[in-house]
Parts: structure tokens; C-alpha cells; sequence
């Protein structure tokens, strides 16, 4: 409409050039026809200020505009809130729960560790290894396995057991003898199964106990 509107005037005001160019005779408006028109639904924009400000242009996209009108809502700012807070919650709750994993995880390796030293070969030991593997507990099988051998090595003086050695001193000690590469072997295998909180199933557990025999067989 507004368009419209000026487009008039435009004309008016091309007709009212063109009258005078041609030297026609303008005649005065009456006042009451003035007035008359300026009443006029039509008219009405030239005592409206408005009209003539420029339309602002709407900036930004209509996603933008969206998340501005959302947020403007009270109810929706609480609910974002909430929905922080409890993600928040969330991942505070997993990182205590993997906190108390990894400690427990220590309690029980150090209790395990209590039972015997590192280097402590039980009297019982075959006993023990039965025992495990009954339980079906074969991640302590192969323990007892090590010790067993580590024991049978300190027969045969290939090595000499200390409370202050460690499995690679023990590596150290065999590296004179051919069977040195078999024990690391062991050795790497059971430092993986006890350190590393390995469980191995029965069909592991077999292949694993079979190598320990036949290398102490072979001692």
C-alpha cells in the first residue's frame, strides 16, 4: 500500500510539473476540499509519522530467532537448567564410580598380595593349584603355577630366590641357560594375567598350564 501510495504522489506531482510547463493555469484548492481529502482513509499517512520511518530489517536467521524467542520464556530457562544440572549429575556419578572401581580394584590386588610374598613358594603349592582350578579361580591358578616354577628353578640353582628380586631379575639370572626366551615367555604371561587382572576361561587356562608342565619338564 505504501508503495501505491507514493507512486501517486509521483504522479501528482509529474502532472502538476507538466501543467506548469505547458503554462496551464493552476487553480487554488478550495480549503473545505483540503480538508475534505486530508480526512480520507486514504490520506491518512501524511499526518502519520510512522510512514515515513524506514523499515528495520530483521537480522538474523530464523533459528537464531527462535532460540531468542525460546529463551525468553521462564518455564523454558528452567528446564535447560534442569537438564544441565542433571547431566552434570551424570558424569559427576560416573567419575565416582570409576574412582571406587579402580580402588577396589588396588584393595583386592594387594590383599591378594598379602597372602604370600612375590617370591614365596608354598609348601603346598600343588595342593593350591588343584584347589584353584576346582574353584575354577584360574587367574590364581597360573599364579601358583609361576611360583611353582619359580621354586623349581631355585632347585635346580638356575636362579636364587630373594625377597628384594624382581620377575626380571629373575629374567637376568637365566640368561645363561637355552630356555631363558621360554621363561620371558612365562614370565610375560603371568605378569599379564596377575598384574593385569586377566581371567582367563578354561580353554585359556589349559593352553597357559600346559606351557608351565612342559617347561618345567624340561628344567
Amino acid at each position: 500500500m505504501r508503495t501505491a501510495l507514493v507512486k501517486n504522489i509521483i504522479c501528482i506531482l509529474l502532472s502538476f510539473t507538466a501543467a506548469v510547463s505547458h503554462g496551464q493555469q493552476i487553480h487554488e484548492v478550495p480549503d473545505s476540499v483540503a480538508l475534505a481529502m486530508k480526512n480520507q482513509e486514504v490520506f491518512k499517512y501524511a499526518n502519520d509519522p510512522s510512514f515515513w520511518e524506514k523499515e528495520k530489517p530483521t537480522g538474523g536467521s530464523a533459528f537464531l530467532r527462535l532460540v531468542g524467542a525460546l529463551l525468553e520464556s521462564a518455564a523454558l530457562r528452567w528446564i535447560l537448567y534442569f537438564i544441565l544440572a542433571a547431566v552434570l549429575a551424570y558424569l559427576s556419578y560416573q567419575v565416582i564410580i570409576a574412582n571406587n572401581l579402580f580402588i577396589a580394584s588396588r584393595k583386592r590386588r594387594k590383599k591378594d598380595n598379602e597372602k604370600f610374598g612375590d617370591n614365596d613358594v608354598p609348601e603346598d603349592v600343588d595342593a593350591r593349584i588343584a584347589a584353584a582350578i576346582a574353584a575354577g579361580e584360574y587367574r590364581l591358578a597360573v599364579r601358583y603355577y609361576y611360583l611353582r616354577t619359580l621354586g623349581l628353578l631355585n632347585e635346580k640353582d638356575k636362579i636364587r630366590l630373594h625377597a628384594g628380586s624382581t620377575n626380571y631379575d629373575y629374567i637376568q639370572q637365566m640368561r645363561e641357560h637355552s630356555y631363558v626366551s621360554d621363561f620371558r615367555k612365562l614370565t610375560d604371561i603371568y605378569e599379564y594375567v596377575w598384574y593385569g587382572e586377566f581371567q582367563p576361561d578354561r580353554k585359556q587356562f589349559e593352553t597357559i598350564s600346559s606351557g608351565f608342565n612342559q617347561f618345567n619338564g624340561n628344567v
